[in-house]
């Protein structure tokens, strides 16, 4: 099997909150909302790779979910149904 195959996605889809993935070479994976979320590597999550993470997983909400997928030639766009928390609700976890 190629890698252009084992990480091409055929499909990328909303499912219970998460993501779906259907892969090229046939496999599919689901992703949990608050896995993927923890997992964001843009500009203000950051990256575990260097230690410097903005995001911690109990600044999360627990309700987060998957409202929009966006696919290019070499990323997934997530979009979230609550990007910011509310002060009240990082206060609560503290």
């Amino acid at each position: 099997m190629t890698n252009e195959l084992r990480y091409r996605i055929d499909i990328a889809s909303i499912r219970n909150r998460g993501l779906d993935v259907h892969w090229a070479d046939r496999h599919r994976s689901r992703y949990h909302p608050m896995w993927l979320r923890h997992q964001c590597e843009c500009n203000d999550c950051g990256t575990s790779l260097d230690g410097v993470r903005g995001i911690r997983i109990h600044h999360i909400a627990e309700n987060i979910a998957v409202s929009g997928v966006t696919l290019t030639a070499s990323e997934v766009n997530i979009a979230w149904s609550a990007p910011v928390l509310p002060r009240n609700n990082l206060r609560a976890r503290c």
